[in-house]
C-alpha cells in the first residue's frame, strides 16, 4: 500500500496534513481512481497532501475506520 501512496513519481506541494477536516475525503477519492486503475487522477489527489507521512497516516485512519479496527493498528511508515 506504501508504493500506492508514495510512489516514486509522487510529487507533494499541497496543504493537506492528515488531520485536516478533507484529509480522509481527498483519500477516499485517491482509493477510487486507484481502483478504476486511472493513474493521473490518483497522482493528483494525493499531490494536494503536504507530503507522504500525511497521506499514509490519513489512508490507514480512514481503513481504521472503516474496518472499525482500533486507532493506531495499522502501520503508517
Amino acid at each position: 500500500m506504501r508504493t500506492f501512496i508514495a510512489g516514486a513519481r509522487q510529487k507533494w506541494n499541497g496543504p493537506i496534513k492528515s488531520g485536516a477536516d478533507n484529509a480522509k475525503a481527498q483519500v477516499w477519492a485517491a482509493m477510487g481512481a486507484y481502483y478504476y486503475r486511472n493513474v493521473e487522477f490518483r497522482m493528483e489527489l494525493l499531490r494536494l497532501f503536504v507530503g507522504p507521512k500525511n497521506a499514509i497516516k490519513t489512508c490507514a485512519s480512514l481503513i481504521e475506520d472503516g474496518l472499525e479496527l482500533a486507532k493506531g493498528t495499522l502501520a503508517r511508515f
